[in-house]
């Protein structure tokens, strides 16, 4: 089975319950804003604001290279200070955040097609005097093998697994040697309720304050990874290399069929009625207490880019007396600084 334009919808309303609705458009779903943009966030679909660039966030939420270590990419942060947030991206782009969305999935086999065909949608929707950017287009490459869905595969992982009480993470920095797992997921007591990670830089707007209550780093645990294919079976020599690190207790594949894996893997696929079923993994014994430490202090730089600039500038003078000049003394910060005082700077708007 492929994703397609035919019965993907049908799929995030079997798994997730998501509203299947006929637009001008044709079939779509509707999301809620922070919806949308996790899903945006997570498989590269787009706001149909332009037809030459539908906007989407994808790419842009990250804040470390490699796992472990200080290292930062241009993403959340430029030079210690927020960038491209999404609070900043609110008053950018203020239709985001301002109302649910329509995702209308398209087949296009070239990119002349595609290009095309966003051009044919935003002219029908002014036509019926509709707003454009209150459409998300997932678009579908069926000219290729596997239809260039493994963003997809990747988002039904995490939400599959935030529903199930774990936070979630896509394209996970591990290293240049190691590669970047698809998906991501661990438990904490900290958290009441599954999230995906970046849901911690959207506190500003969700006001989900009561789902969190930091007390213990050492309350991370049932750490999972996986990698996710539509076009190849082949993906058990890339979980071995994650495996490998020692940070994780279960490996999973992603396909959306019942594929064979490799020993000890697990497989997250999609059944012939379309519900996402997830084998067991063999566990691993991990700690892991570097990694897991690592992984706490990610949540607090996530849990920065809520404040105004200001107010991070306030929060680098009392812990560390200055804004950071290097990779190293931000991670310092990090470490210093307590997630709960974070959260109550954010309460205060």
């Amino acid at each position: 089975m492929d994703i397609t334009k035919d019965n993907i919808l049908k799929i995030l309303n079997v798994n997730f319950a998501y509203k299947m609705i006929d637009s001008v458009l044709g079939p779509g779903v509707v999301l809620s804003p922070v919806q949308s943009f996790i899903y945006c966030n997570i498989t590269g679909a787009g706001y149909l604001n332009n037809i030459t660039f539908p906007y989407s966030p994808k790419g842009l939420m990250k804040i470390f290279h490699t796992a472990c270590a200080c290292d930062m990419v241009t993403g959340l942060f430029d030079k210690y200070m927020p960038k491209y947030t999404p609070k900043k991206i609110c008053s950018r782009y203020g239709f985001i955040f301002d109302k649910p969305k329509t995702l209308i999935p398209i087949e296009v086999a070239s990119e002349q097609e595609y290009f095309e065909t966003l051009e044919k949608m935003y002219n029908c929707l002014e036509k019926y005097n509709l707003q454009p950017h209150d459409f998300v287009v997932q678009r579908i490459e069926c000219s290729k093998k596997g239809n260039g869905m493994e963003p997809f595969m990747e988002f039904l992982a995490c939400e599959k697994f935030k529903h199930l009480g774990y936070i979630t993470e896509n394209q996970v920095p591990l290293g240049h040697s190691i590669g970047s797992p698809d998906f991501m997921a661990f438990r904490s007591e900290n958290f009441h309720v599954g999230l995906h990670l970046i849901e911690f830089a959207l506190l500003f707007l969700t006001k989900s304050f009561n789902n969190i209550n930091f007390h213990d780093v050492r309350s991370i645990y049932d750490l999972v990874v996986g990698e996710a294919k539509t076009s190849t079976t082949q993906m058990v020599s890339q979980i071995e290399k994650y495996t490998k690190t020692g940070y994780y207790n279960k490996q999973f594949g992603i396909h959306p069929n019942n594929i064979a894996v490799g020993k000890g893997v697990g497989l997250i696929y999609l059944d012939n009625n379309l519900n996402i079923v997830i084998k067991p993994s063999q566990d691993n014994v991990s700690d892991a207490v570097e990694y897991k430490n690592w992984l706490f202090n990610s949540i607090k730089a996530y849990l920065l880019v809520n404040l105004y600039d200001e107010q991070l500038v306030q929060l680098y003078n009392l812990y560390i007396g200055k804004i950071p000049v290097s990779d190293i003394e931000f991670y310092d910060f990090l470490q210093k600084v307590d997630a709960e005082h974070i959260l109550n700077v954010i309460k205060e708007g």
